[in-house]
């Protein structure tokens, strides 16, 4: 159970007992839609513990919820942050990962120094780190999984800033499960989101396009001038590979 029941609103809990293992809280890494995640310790490892709550008017969630341990606990990739375990408590679903110590890749642009207003990362950086999530994004596609969130906050950095791993499935799906809907993050999300069809994992491949103009460009990508879009600041290469996957239905 959660140390004296506290609450995700709350302070840090101070513990979490799962039968044998105990959970012990460090401080709080980040908060979503539908939970909070934490850093936290076990036996001397540092882990990843993320803390969801449902949401009783939208049964949806609670689908999302399951859908988001069990995609975890069947995918292994070194690009994808591990699953370590999962239970639940009370109304609260308690899901066990990797901790990844360095920044987000949203984290990294950020701070990277302006230029001409912009805070950019190189295109050297920008394809070591990518390529990596690329890799995983195939697996995960090869595997039957689409992640529906792709975006610079959800690829995780290791401590020296080489290593990437997608992260937070709390959007993933099934493909064969077939979905629509708008999940997603604006700014991130492919236009066939928006509408009331189904979609494939083509969704992520925009994303991961979307992902890739923020993070050189230092702007978000408006779905409304997609046409318009410019990719003259960038390298032949990386301009290229802008112009095919950021289209309509890429």
């Amino acid at each position: 159970m959660l140390a004296q029941h506290q609450h995700l609103e709350g302070k840090v809990p101070k513990a979490l007992f799962n039968g044998q293992k105990t959970y012990r809280f460090l401080d709080k890494i980040d908060s979503g839609g539908f939970g909070t995640c934490y850093r936290a310790e076990h036996d001397g490892r540092e882990v990843a513990v993320k803390i969801s709550r449902p949401d009783p008017d939208q049964p949806l969630t609670k689908t999302l919820l399951l859908d988001e341990v069990r995609i975890l606990k069947s995918v292994k990739h070194e690009g994808i942050v591990g699953y370590i375990d999962d239970f639940e408590v009370d109304d609260l679903t308690i899901l066990v990962m990797d901790y990844w110590e360095g920044k987000d890749l949203a984290k990294l642009a950020d701070s990277q120094p302006q230029t001409n207003g912009k805070r950019v990362l190189s295109e050297d950086k920008t394809a070591q780190l990518l390529a990596q999530v690329v890799q995983a994004m195939e697996y995960l596609h090869q595997a039957g999984v689409v992640h529906r969130d792709l975006k610079p906050e959800n690829i995780l950095l290791d401590r020296l800033e080489e290593k990437a791993a997608i992260g937070d499935f709390g959007f993933a799906y099934w493909e064969k499960d077939r979905q629509c809907g708008t999940w997603g993050s604006a700014g991130y999300k492919a236009p066939e989101l928006y509408s009331s069809g189904m979609y494939s994992n083509k969704i992520d491949v925009f994303s991961f396009g979307a992902t890739m103009y923020h993070l050189l460009l230092g702007e978000i990508v408006n779905l409304e001038k997609l046409g318009e879009l410019k990719f003259n600041k960038v390298g032949p290469e990386a301009a290229k590979v802008l112009e095919d996957i950021l289209k309509k239905d890429p």
